[in-house]
């Protein structure tokens, strides 16, 4: 392995790791309106993330898309970060972290079949055993097993049905960007597509400021809302995109099998949860899917870090 590819994952790695750790982060900010929250992180994420793109890509004047392109970027901030954060939120309201971590990693199986509808892409039996691997999983991690006479938590199916379309959004987001009629300047579209998403939480959020000072938010919330947007925003697009320029695409996707084990990891260590045997076999069922999905020899799927 040469030291460009050895460097390559590295980064992709420490992205994965971000984008997992964002679930543990998220759950610190159930208690606060959830528009206030996401306008704050967003702020530290363009505070960090245009100086980067400014120094490595240029002015963001020289930036100037197709009208067309303007509209899918637009898209991508109100897809891949506007609704997904919005739902993952509510979900983390209902669901544990590790759960909801479990949960994220159904993305690519999402993608896929998206991407048959959308991309024209034709469906294998490899991407039919791994929905199937993933509807399973899920059914695992949603059903209780038991001598309990109901067989769904009806708290825990809304959290993963909140998480479920958080997921939709993600892959949504990828499919957008697939369309663009460029793939340059990549830092320099983030920062657009992360001025988009700051716009569409902004009003709200200036809403409920109003009846939410700023002294009522805690510690530990500022200190969320800060990694959040600088190191699950900024800094997680930074290390993807930095990692995608030294490997192939389809070396970068296996690394998002890396996500929930992140998420799950995290949960235990820092907001000390459990893991239920239901879960870790429901986790199982997915990361085969996932597995067999990023075996697919011939895919065009372009797998992206949103949030």
């Amino acid at each position: 392995m040469t030291k460009n590819r050895k460097s390559g994952f590295i980064y992709l790695f420490m992205a994965m790791f971000l984008a997992g750790s964002s679930v543990v982060a998220g759950k610190y900010l159930v208690h606060m309106p959830i528009f206030l929250s996401q306008t704050i992180s967003l702020v530290f994420a363009l505070i960090i993330i245009i100086p980067i793109a400014i120094i490595k890509e240029g002015s963001l004047r020289t930036f100037r898309p197709l009208k067309r392109d303007w509209v899918l970027l637009f898209l991508q901030g109100f897809s891949g970060v506007f609704l997904f954060r919005v739902f993952l939120l509510i979900g983390l309201t209902f669901s544990s972290a590790a759960s909801s971590g479990i949960m994220l990693s159904t993305t690519p199986a999402v993608l896929a079949i998206l991407s048959i509808i959308f991309l024209k892409e034709r469906i294998s039996g490899k991407i039919v055993v791994a929905i199937i691997m993933c509807v399973i999983g899920l059914l695992f991690i949603n059903v209780t097993f038991g001598r309990e006479r109901l067989p769904f938590d009806l708290m825990q199916l809304v959290g993963s049905l909140s998480i479920f379309i958080s997921v939709i959004s993600e892959a949504l987001f990828t499919i957008f960007r697939k369309k663009q009629s460029f793939s340059t300047k990549p830092l320099t579209t983030t920062v657009f597509v992360m001025l988009f998403a700051f716009v569409l939480f902004l009003p709200v959020g200036l809403y409920q400021l109003h009846d939410y000072p700023f002294p009522m938010i805690r510690t530990n919330e500022w200190v969320a809302m800060i990694y959040y947007g600088v190191m699950c925003s900024a800094l997680a697009y930074t290390c993807w995109f930095s990692g995608l320029a030294r490997v192939k695409v389809g070396e970068a996707a296996t690394m998002t099998g890396l996500l929930p084990v992140s998420s799950v990891l995290l949960s235990l260590i820092i907001l000390g949860e459990s893991v239920g045997v239901n879960q870790l076999i429901g986790m199982g069922f997915i990361l085969i899917g996932i597995y067999v999905i990023m075996m697919k020899s011939r895919s065009k799927l372009d797998i992206a870090v949103s949030g």
